[in-house]
């Protein structure tokens, strides 16, 4: 039987390991082989280029821990926290992720390929026999399932990192990889049916021969993926990014998909005058525009009154808004790259779940918008601007007016606030890696939870 470490025993080791790191005296590797190691909390430690093979750590707490170039081969990692932890250059080939929780976690160059665990088949009146179909005793049985592929299934990799990441043909039935970084990562025949993989990057990956029939990949970026050969059953591909090349010889047939600007059935500039109408007349007459799920990409709507149109789910790679109004407006799961809103009104707009990386929301205005409320004591009330869950990574945001914005959950990485006008805002959950604060309001933002703010400039 695999030797049962203690909470104790685990606390003694990390110590040593964390010694050996900074160079002190009596500090040692730690190396942990096929033990048991459940249910135990190593948050917030050091064990990078820790030994930890063939360990079982199921329901254990890593949240935080920094594990690069640690070594999990066949590790049992299912229903542990390891949220913001880094795993960066760590080997998972063959581990079992089964419900694990990396939401943010930093995964960068991680090989979670196939891998075998093996261990030595007792002989003949040693009391066992054989276990496994066509082994023989004395002979070498694998004790890692799933055929040694690492297995994530229902595990949570929301907004995780894991560029360069090599995959190969893991197993992730039903998992959540929403958001996620995939950039030149390699996902050759993986298994990827069911997964929510809403937002995610994988521009550059190789996702040749992938399974990713019944999948949710709204608002996923895949120009520059390698996707020959993948299955897309019932694959909901609506504002996803992807170039009309990529597709060829691919069965599309039974995948949901964007609609191009011609399924409006007239000219889009006499949908535009309608629904002028429509605001002119307080909806009287006219019609209110509905601009959903279709590819809106280079488009200019420039100096534009589009104040409560409809855009959900549609594509905005590159679409000019730039002192357009937008009160109201519903853009919420949007997505594309490079999107301009300079100077543009967005007071009380919903962008919430929008994919919008390296948009340009210079002087914009997304402060609460003013509604009268007749016969009400007080008359007034105001209807912020949402940005909830949002992906506004590399974006600028300078002099910009985000007053009693929520950004709760956001992705705001390496964005530039530098002169906005924060205050009130709600950044509760939102990471802010590399933000730039700089001048910027920030009198009642709530933070609480927020990641990256002691980096934030």
């Amino acid at each position: 039987m695999p030797k049962n470490v203690k909470q104790e025993e685990i606390d003694e080791l990390i110590r040593h390991h964390e010694d050996f790191l900074s160079g002190r005296m009596g500090g040692q590797r730690m190396i942990l082989r096929m033990v048991q190691a459940v249910d135990l909390d190593l948050s917030g430690h050091n064990l990078s280029h820790a030994e930890l093979t063939g360990v079982n750590f199921s329901g254990s707490n890593f949240r935080g821990t920094k594990m690069a170039s640690a070594i999990l081969f066949g590790a049992d990692l299912h229903n542990c926290d390891l949220r913001e932890a880094d795993l960066t250059n760590a080997d998972l080939r063959g581990a079992i992720l089964r419900n694990a929780n990396f939401e943010n976690a930093v995964l960068l160059n991680v090989d979670l390929r196939q891998g075998h665990l093996m261990r030595q088949q007792p002989t003949a009146g040693q009391g066992s026999s054989s276990t496994a179909s066509g082994s023989k005793r004395g002979g070498m049985v694998a004790v890692n399932g799933t055929e040694g592929k690492a297995s994530f299934s229902e595990a949570n990799f929301s907004h995780a990192n894991l560029e360069n990441a090599k995959i190969g043909k893991g197993f992730g039935y039903n998992a959540d990889l929403s958001y996620a970084n995939f950039k030149n990562a390699k996902l050759s025949q993986a298994d990827l049916h069911n997964c929510n993989m809403k937002g995610a990057n994988f521009h550059g990956a190789d996702l040749s021969k992938a399974n990713l029939n019944n999948s949710n990949l709204q608002g996923a970026n895949l120009i520059g993926a390698q996707i020959s050969g993948v299955t897309l059953e019932n694959t909901d591909l609506v504002s996803a990014q992807i170039n009309k090349e990529q597709t060829i010889g691919l069965d599309m047939s039974k995948a949901r998909m964007t609609r191009a600007v011609e399924s409006l059935g007239r000219p889009i500039k006499d949908v535009m005058k309608d629904h002028a109408k429509w605001i002119e007349s307080m909806g009287d007459i006219g019609k209110q525009a509905d601009f959903s799920a279709l590819d809106l990409t280079d488009m200019d709507f420039a100096n534009s009154d589009l104040s409560v149109i409809k855009m959900t789910l549609t594509i905005l790679t590159r679409t000019n808004f730039a002192a357009s109004k937008l009160t109201m407006a519903n853009l919420v799961d949007c997505s594309g790259e490079r999107t301009r809103f300079v100077w543009s009104d967005l007071r009380g707009a919903n962008l919430s779940g929008a994919n919008l990386q390296r948009a340009d929301f210079t002087n914009v205005d997304s402060s609460p918008m003013p509604l009268r409320r007749d016969g009400v004591q007080g008359g007034k009330a105001e209807w912020s601007s949402k940005f909830c869950r949002v992906n506004m990574t590399g974006s600028q945001c300078t002099r910009g007016n985000f007053r009693g914005a929520n950004f709760r959950g956001a992705v705001l990485r390496d964005v530039d606030f530098s002169g906005a006008n924060l205050q009130n805002a709600d950044f509760r959950e939102a990471d802010l890696t590399g933000a730039q604060l700089s001048g910027s309001s920030i009198t009642g933002a709530d933070f609480t939870d927020a990641i990256g703010t002691r980096n934030a400039k």
